[in-house]
């Protein structure tokens, strides 16, 4: 019983000889098809998951792997397409700016495929951090020429904890 494994997808013709203890010979010849059926991998991504950003551009990275080939891929932030092309290496980064989200948690999603359709899908969360509100009243006001002036910003909130007033 011969066998043979094929490294790239297409159509082969295999052909059985057989041979008698007389020397007399017969082939058979057949097609088949040989197909990729190996999803690819998404083999990191970055940001981390559940990372916090304050409304600024970030930086979307994902790197993929294959058996044969892998061609093209799709970024998704919450249910928007916000970038899709051909890949030709292993991996892509681009640039979003987290200012056009509202603040609060968001996922984004990386899907590549191969020449053969199979797909591999990876999501992460990460949160736009709603900034503090800063509200002060200045005492004494209005002051001297030399009087000391003193902020009280306690009347400033965050959604968090206020580390700082300066």
């Amino acid at each position: 019983n011969p066998s043979h494994s094929y490294g790239s997808p297409g159509d082969y013709d295999v052909t059985l000889r057989v041979t008698d203890d007389d020397g007399a010979t017969d082939t058979y010849t057949e097609t088949v098809t040989v197909s990729d059926q190996t999803s690819p991998v998404i083999d990191s991504a970055s940001p981390a998951d559940n990372a916090v950003f304050n409304t600024q551009t970030i930086t979307i990275d994902g790197s993929f792997s294959d058996n044969y080939e892998l061609s093209s891929y799709t970024l998704d932030i919450d249910t928007s397409q916000v970038d899709s092309g051909s890949l030709s290496g292993t991996s892509d980064s681009i640039s979003y700016n987290t200012g056009t989200l509202s603040y609060g948690s968001h996922t984004y999603t990386w899907t590549v495929e191969d020449s053969a359709g199979n797909t591999d899908t990876l999501q992460r969360t990460f949160e736009v951090n709603e900034p503090p509100t800063a509200t002060a009243s200045a005492s004494p006001d209005p002051a001297s020429l030399g009087e000391t002036i003193t902020l009280d910003g306690t009347g400033s909130n965050d959604d968090g904890t206020i580390n700082t007033c300066l």
